[in-house]
């Protein structure tokens, strides 16, 4: 049926951007830019892939997301950053 099709297709784009960690994250960040654990997973995945510089430019999002919010969980995003 249609209905059938269309959740097919929705599960196939799911499994796309749940590829990767990064991909997911990625995902999670468009759905919700605000999301301060969001940045510092995707960070923590562009910084095992040897991608530094771009890891470094996601922990400083995350900081400040975590800071705007008063974040609990603060201090990891700090430590984090070092």
């Amino acid at each position: 049926s249609g209905a059938t099709a269309a959740l097919a297709a929705r599960t196939v784009q799911r499994n796309f951007d749940y590829s990767s960690g990064e991909a997911m994250w990625r995902d999670v960040i468009r759905q919700r830019p605000e999301n301060a654990r969001a940045h510092l997973s995707l960070a923590v995945q562009l910084d095992a892939a040897g991608r530094a510089d771009e890891a470094l430019v996601e922990y400083r999002k995350a900081q400040r997301l975590a800071e705007h919010v008063r974040s609990p969980d603060l201090s990891f995003y700090r430590y984090s950053l070092a």
